[in-house]
């Protein structure tokens, strides 16, 4: 008898242990709000890698697309200097298009489905990098 308590001790501890950790891994799951509220946050530091940054010469920057559309493609295109680390930038770029498109599959996002215009170039106006269509 002392064997079978043990054991039906032991099991419940086991199954109360896996009702924890079955807990704490739901409540480790993201809500869409705070989902949204991480890609925005990326975007910003995004930007804030070339906020501040003045053009002064057109020629020393580029552009890329940013983010993805849930029916594909970018949402826009951002100017960046060469004066940043282009790599870790359009490292943070990428990552934000993966998340992205990762968000808008699981939480089943639509959009217009119109495609971001791709600009020609970059002008700086007032020290500012502008995109031109």
């Amino acid at each position: 008898m002392k064997c079978i308590t043990k054991s039906f001790l032991l099991f419940s501890v086991i199954i109360i242990s896996f009702s924890a950790c079955s807990k704490d891994f739901s409540s480790a799951a993201l809500s869409q709000k705070q989902e949204a509220e991480e890609l925005t946050n990326l975007l910003i530091e995004i930007e804030d890698l070339v906020r501040g940054q003045s053009c002064i010469d057109a020629q020393s920057w580029a552009f890329t697309p940013i983010g993805s559309k849930p029916c594909g493609g970018p949402w826009s295109y951002l100017a960046y200097p060469s004066t940043i680390d282009p790599s870790l930038f359009l490292e943070k770029v990428n990552q934000l298009r993966i998340l992205e498109l990762a968000f808008n599959t699981k939480w089943n996002i639509s959009s217009d489905c119109s495609s971001a215009r791709m600009p020609s170039g970059i002008n700086c106006v007032n020290g500012i990098a502008v995109l031109v269509y």
